[in-house]
Formats: C-alpha cells, sequence, structure tokens
C-alpha cells in the first residue's frame, strides 16, 4: 500500500444555505487515516440564496468557491471539479446530504488507498425515517429495496447512487466528462464499467438523505427516474444498461412482501402512491441536469433530524 491519499472533495450546490455550513463541517472534522484532506471545491451554481457567502466565511484555505453566475447543471458543475481538483482522487458530496459519523471518508477512501488500480468507489445512501406518511412509507420503502439490492452480489455490483457520494480515482477524473443532460450518476457508473475500470460498493460510508415530503415531489422523482433509463440508452448498450435500472418480478415481490410483512398499514399507503404514480408520472421527454428551482424542505430540514 502506498501513502495517504491527497483528496480533494468537490460539492456542487444550489440554494444549499441551509445545509452547506453543516456539511463543510463536517467534512473538515473527518478523521483522516486513509486520505489527508487537500482541499474541498464549492460549485454554488447559480444560487440566489446565501449559499456563496457561508462557503466564503470559512477562512481554511482548502475551501475554495466557485460562483456560477447562472445555472449550468450538475453535469458542468462536477466537470469544473475534475478539471480543478489537484488529489490521487477526487470525491463528489451532494449537497443535500450529510455524513453518517467522523469515518465516512476513511470507509469511502480505504478500498482506494489499499488498491490504486480501482477506478470508483460508490457510497451508501441511508434515508431518514421521516414524519409525514409520505416520508414514512417511501423510508421503509427505500431501505428494504435497498437491503435486498447490497445483500445480492451480481445486483451489488451495479449499485449507483449519488445520494452516497463517490470517489473518483485520478485516472478516471482526469479522462471523465459527463455530457450535458444526463443522469451523472448512472453516467458515471457505466462509464467506467466501459472503460475497464473496476468500481467497489464501501457499504459503511453512509450518507444520509431525505425521501420526497409530497406527492408532487413523489412523481416527479419517479418521472426523472424512468427518463432517465432512456437517456443513457443514447450512450451505452440497452443490455450494460438494464444492468443498473431492469429488477426481476421475484425482487419486487420480496421487497413487497417484506414490506407488507413489516407494517401492512404502510404498505397500504404505498400501494395507494404506486396508484397514483400510475395516473400522473408520464416520463419527461427531455433529461434535465438541473436542480429544482424552488427550495424543498427535504434540503432544509435534513440536519435537524440527525
Amino acid at each position: 500500500m502506498k501513502g495517504k491519499v491527497n483528496l480533494t472533495v468537490g460539492i456542487p450546490a444550489y440554494n444549499e444555505e441551509a445545509n452547506i455550513r453543516s456539511l463543510l463541517r463536517e467534512t473538515l472534522n473527518q478523521k483522516q487515516t486513509w486520505f489527508s484532506l487537500q482541499e474541498i471545491i464549492v460549485v454554488s451554481d447559480g444560487s440566489n440564496d446565501r449559499t456563496g457567502q457561508i462557503v466564503k466565511t470559512y477562512k481554511d484555505n482548502r475551501v475554495k468557491l466557485v460562483d456560477n453566475q447562472t445555472r449550468k447543471g450538475q453535469s458542468f458543475c462536477q466537470n469544473k471539479i475534475f478539471s480543478m481538483a489537484k488529489g490521487d482522487a477526487v470525491v463528489i458530496l451532494e449537497a443535500d446530504t450529510l455524513t453518517d459519523g467522523k469515518n465516512y471518508l476513511n470507509y469511502l477512501v480505504e478500498p482506494y488507498a489499499r488498491n490504486r488500480s480501482i477506478g470508483l468507489v460508490q457510497g451508501n445512501a441511508k434515508p431518514l425515517a421521516g414524519k409525514t406518511i409520505m416520508e414514512k412509507v417511501l423510508s421503509m420503502q427505500s431501505r428494504l429495496y435497498h437491503y435486498f439490492e447490497i445483500s445480492d452480489y451480481t445486483k451489488r455490483k451495479w449499485y449507483t447512487c449519488g445520494r452516497g457520494g463517490r470517489l473518483f480515482s485520478k485516472q478516471v477524473y482526469s479522462k471523465l466528462k459527463w455530457p450535458a443532460g444526463v443522469p451523472e450518476d448512472v453516467y458515471a457508473h457505466l462509464w467506467c464499467k466501459v472503460h475497464n475500470f473496476d468500481t467497489v460498493f464501501a457499504p459503511f460510508a453512509v450518507r444520509i438523505f431525505r425521501c420526497p415530503t409530497s406527492i408532487g415531489d413523489f412523481v416527479g422523482e419517479y418521472r426523472k427516474n424512468v427518463s432517465a433509463e432512456k437517456i443513457v440508452n443514447n450512450y451505452f448498450k440497452p443490455e450494460i444498461v438494464q444492468n443498473v435500472f431492469k429488477d426481476s418480478l421475484i425482487f419486487d415481490l420480496r421487497v413487497a412482501w417484506k414490506f407488507f410483512v413489516s407494517d401492512p398499514w404502510m404498505f397500504v399507503f404505498y400501494m395507494i402512491f404506486k396508484m397514483r404514480l400510475a395516473f400522473a408520472a408520464r416520463p419527461i421527454l427531455k433529461f434535465v441536469d438541473f436542480w429544482p428551482r424552488n427550495d424543498s424542505p427535504k434540503l432544509a430540514k435534513v440536519h435537524e433530524q440527525i
């Protein structure tokens, strides 16, 4: 094993004044066993709140701000981070998530520190239990789906989730460039597979996120996910893409049965929400990698529940 990994952390953000301070503080306070934190690059993507101002209050010279005057989208921001990065590896964190413990980055970096041929380390994502019926139902569904997915070795190899955070080796981040208007997490994972870079899942590198709080958010997220599959088919062979998106009927039935057994009443609400999707959720024709224009309570209050 070589020495510590010199690490760049990149955070693309849009209107994250409620969460960015906590996120920066937690990132700076991570234990550095396997890495040395060289820099944190925050790209504020045309934010019209105090996101940029809060970042500027940090006097630590490792914290750097790029302030886009107009919105460019997540892919543009992450390409910018890659072009500026100086580390042996780059960790991309979503700004509406928080760290579960002070060893998150150690868990994420360790596989790469031990084996520098790895191209991508995928972090884990854990939803908050939530307060509303919608949140509780979606949180339980997400937890059960996630449990069965990472328990299956074949599916775990194709697991991808931006919310869990990801480490990209220099071999990858020096070559990978996201096109505009793609689901960046799936695109990056498939790009690594196609270019023969090993991908690893780090189960203990857990980040916290909050599920949709309203039917509108739920429908919007579903439509975006459906459209994502159609978009990536334009860049990769369908037989590769289906490894990420397709679940067998048996898999879905296992998740549904476990849900029903765990909480029959919540399962009833979940089926009602699913029927609502069937009537309202048509795929959007064009995938747009912009963050929502309106501030969502699921972003602003993440830190209040941890």
